[in-house]
């Protein structure tokens, strides 16, 4: 399988909303998810024409953390 199922990840984005997940409590699947995605060998590709899946490697948590500290600073103002 690891020969035929290929996936490319997007290398846009920045950290800490991309390229980063916790890895820690309940949200360490999250976290080892996107490193295993990013680090692995076995399904990644670099030739998007050889992909079959693609994956732009978001942390939920990250973005809920970011959205939040926003409204925060905007209520404060």
């Amino acid at each position: 399988m690891e020969k035929v199922f290929k996936i490319f990840v997007y290398e846009e984005g920045e950290s800490p909303l991309f390229h980063n997940g916790l890895n820690k409590d309940i949200y360490a699947t999250e976290g080892r998810f996107i490193h295993e995605m990013e680090k692995g060998r076995y399904y990644r590709t670099y030739d998007p024409d050889e992909a079959f899946v693609y994956y732009l490697p978001f942390s939920v948590v990250m973005l809920v953390e970011y959205w939040v500290s926003i409204e925060l600073s905007l209520s404060l103002v």
